[in-house]
């Protein structure tokens, strides 16, 4: 039995072009989408407005609140409060309500408020540093920060407004 030496070549050279042909595309493919992988997004002002109108939602059902309906406990932990536990390590949320326009001679009437209170200072601190800080990895560390006024109605008929401002750790 005599065998055909240059068959055995020609198929060899022609499953090694294959393999690189292959290796070849699937590079190209893995390293494109490797751009889309890498790519840093932060999404933390964006969960802390979500947060925001969520909780909204929860206090004031359809703009109004009856604020004689919620407890100290409530009050101090209303993220538990509207079913947000789990976040509580994760958000600090402030909620100061005002009868009329808001304006500080009629003055606050009540607060809502859980988390820690202590970034604040971080976010003030990356305000007033904002452009001094050039560093990609520091302003990862920037927390969400979001702040609203919404009009609502206090309970008896009084209008109000409820100035809610969330803030979200970096993780």
């Amino acid at each position: 039995m005599r065998e055909c030496k240059r068959g055995v070549m020609g198929s060899g050279i022609v499953t090694v072009i294959r393999v690189l042909m292959v290796s070849f595309i699937a590079l190209v493919v893995l390293g494109l989408s490797g751009v889309f992988y890498t790519h840093y997004i932060d999404v933390r002002s964006v969960e802390a407005g979500i947060m925001a109108r969520n909780l909204i939602e929860c206090v004031a059902p359809e703009g109004a609140v009856n604020l004689d309906s919620y407890s100290v406990k409530e009050t101090n932990e209303i993220l538990d409060y509207c079913g947000y536990s789990d976040f509580s390590d994760r958000f600090y949320v402030r909620m100061n309500f005002y009868q009329g326009d808001g304006s500080p001679i009629q003055g606050k009437i009540d607060e809502f408020s859980q988390g820690d209170p202590g970034l604040l200072w971080v976010v003030s601190f990356f305000k007033e540093n904002e452009d001094k800080i050039t560093s990609n990895e520091a302003l990862k560390s920037q927390p969400g920060h979001f702040k609203k006024v919404y009009p609502i109605t206090i309970y008896p008929g009084a209008k109000g407004q409820v100035r809610v401002e969330v803030l979200v750790k970096d993780e």
